[in-house]
């Protein structure tokens, strides 16, 4: 009796511990070293790449921040008692700009990294990209991972009143 106890526990101690790995998420982007077996990339390559990887993040770090900044500044407008039609928008079309600029640096840093790959490369990476779509597919309907607590859905629901 006791061993079926010891082990209904350890199943069910097995299942707590295990279960959060299949419920998580791959980050954005390519994750070049996962695929760094299939894409064969060349020692050149490898430096060019994390090369670009570092200058990227320094520049996403300097963008995120100025684009949080913008937001306190949309949320101090708000918080007046007075404040004006154009103030509001002023204080708006300058975090979509900031926004827009994150996302042009993010497609050029793609487009860097792909300058450095032949066309074999570019397939392999094409080929995971049509997969990361099918799982924003599911994802976006609730199967799992962003379930409308995504980065964009915050912040609808932030400046939302």
């Amino acid at each position: 009796m006791q061993n079926i106890v010891k082990k209904a526990m350890l199943v069910v101690l097995s299942i707590a511990f295990l279960s959060p790995l299949t419920f998580s998420q791959p980050g954005e982007g390519w994750n070049l070293k996962r695929l760094e077996s299939q894409l064969n990339l060349t020692d050149g390559q490898k430096d060019q790449v994390e090369k670009l990887r570092i200058e990227h993040q320094k520049s996403m770090v300097d963008l995120k921040a100025k684009l949080e900044k913008a937001r306190i500044e949309l949320r101090e407008v708000m918080s007046k008692d007075d404040f004006t039609r154009s103030e509001y928008l002023a204080a708006h079309n300058k975090m979509t700009k900031l926004r827009e600029d994150i996302k042009l640096a993010a497609a050029n840093h793609r487009m860097d990294i792909l300058d450095l790959m032949n066309k074999d490369q570019r397939k392999i990476l094409a080929k995971e990209k049509q997969f990361e779509k099918r799982q924003k597919y599911f994802n976006r309907k609730g199967w799992g991972g962003c379930d409308f607590d995504c980065p964009q859905y915050r912040e609808r629901k932030r400046i939302h009143w």
